[in-house]
């Protein structure tokens, strides 16, 4: 009975393998993207402090 319970098909695991490499994929996405946005914002403060090092 519990073998019966624990199948499963082939398409649901096919189902299950996409949804975890999809998931993955776009954690990797939103990862790169918040990391652009922020490197975006920090990047001309960098540079004017690399200005203004260079100044002195």
């Amino acid at each position: 009975m519990l073998h019966d319970i624990a199948y499963i098909d082939a398409g649901t695991g096919s189902l299950f393998i996409q949804a975890i490499i999809g998931g993955v994929l776009a954690g990797i996405v939103v990862l790169r993207t918040a990391i652009r946005k922020i490197f975006g914002k920090l990047k001309p403060a960098l540079s004017r402090q690399l200005v203004s090092d260079e100044e002195s």
